[in-house]
């Protein structure tokens, strides 16, 4: 079962840990990012030619993005459609910016099946969660 205070942990973790696993991932790709640079962190591929990795870092990093985002906005709205929405709308507008060279990246249909997949199951977890603290708030 789950108190208030174990909610407020998960929804932490929920954040915390996608960026985690999202910055080992680059890491291992050698990918040039702004947090590695901030940091003064040299990188370069543990893996060459690795196409998993390379699956991981396109596709995977970004499901993941859009997972840590939809907890983010839900642990600072409490509000489970609000969050939905604009993580749904954030990762499509992002998407769409690259397309058009707004922002750096390439557009992928695929991220944004991912993004939207990731986001669903980041609400299915919340969900079951809170079903589970007004369960045990109930006996």
């Amino acid at each position: 079962m789950c108190n208030k205070k174990q909610y407020l942990v998960l929804q932490i973790l929920n954040i915390i840990f996608p960026l985690i696993i999202g910055l080992i991932i680059y890491y291992l790709d050698g990918a040039s990012i702004i947090v590695f640079d901030v940091l003064g962190i040299k990188t370069s591929p543990v893996f060459e030619h690795c196409s998993v990795l390379k699956f991981l870092r396109n596709h995977i990093c970004d499901a993941i993005w859009a997972y840590c985002l939809f907890f983010s906005l839900n642990f600072i709205t409490k509000a489970h459609n609000k969050s939905l929405f604009i993580s749904i709308i954030f990762c499509i507008a992002i998407e769409c910016f690259q397309k058009t060279a707004i922002l750096a990246g390439t557009f992928d249909i695929i991220d944004i099946v991912l993004e939207i997949i990731a986001i669903i199951i980041a609400l299915s977890i919340s969900l079951f969660f809170i079903k589970e603290k007004k369960h045990e708030n109930k006996t």
